[in-house]
């Protein structure tokens, strides 16, 4: 899946990011979605945000300076979903230090891939051994206090076994601005044959089965 438009690159101060022009649920299948992030000739990984004023990408220094950009220039941005396994690999004096220090370790894991990223770059970016060993123990502490992620509920599990979002048929087929009860059925209809990633709604589902036969 990608998606090519047009935007402004956003910069306050050092904080640098992509404003989206689209809701990419349709076109990724959800929200925070991983994205290889083409820009002025330059491609990185990054995932998508959520900000007040809408979805984003965030744009640090070292990608925004490796495409050529200060940021406030308006440009063409390509998007393409990221299947490949992300991973990141800490340093090894980080590791025994978050392996020493239960459950610091097992905290680390569960961050998703963009704070793992975040702890190991501040280790690998200090440029003084004692910098470097103050950070470490930093992250350290602060993932040792951080509570465990939390067991997904029933009712999480329940949703998670629904059908993957079939993101080009939604695209091509929304939902119409204040349907019938008739343009709702039809449309349902439509979505469970296709693409069935929700189930359809209990209320329309009755009057299905009261509908007269033949």
């Amino acid at each position: 899946m990608k998606k090519t438009f047009k935007t402004t690159i956003v910069r306050d101060g050092s904080m640098c990011f992509i404003p989206l022009p689209f809701d990419p649920r349709p076109v990724f299948g959800k929200l925070r979605a991983p994205v290889k992030v083409t820009l002025n000739g330059y491609t990185y990984a990054s995932t998508i945000a959520s900000m007040g004023d809408g979805p984003c990408i965030p744009l640090r220094k070292s990608n925004r300076e490796a495409a050529g950009l200060a940021g406030g220039e308006t440009l063409g941005v390509t998007l393409e979903l990221d299947a490949s396994v992300r991973e990141v690999k800490p340093a090894p004096d980080f590791v025994k230090a978050l392996k020493a220090a239960p459950p610091a370790w097992e905290r680390f894991r569960e961050l998703s891939y963009s704070h793992q990223r975040e702890h190991a770059e501040a280790v690998e970016s200090a440029k003084k051994a004692e910098t470097r060993v103050r950070r470490i123990e930093a992250a350290v502490q602060k993932l040792a206090a951080r509570a465990p992620k939390r067991q997904p509920t029933q009712a999480a599990k329940k949703v998670s076994a629904l059908p993957r979002m079939n993101a080009a048929w939604h695209e091509r087929h929304p939902m119409p601005k204040k349907p019938t009860v008739a343009q709702r059925l039809a449309w349902h209809q439509l979505h469970q044959k296709n693409c069935g990633c929700r189930p359809m709604p209990a209320k329309l589902r009755a009057m299905l089965a009261d509908a007269p036969q033949g």
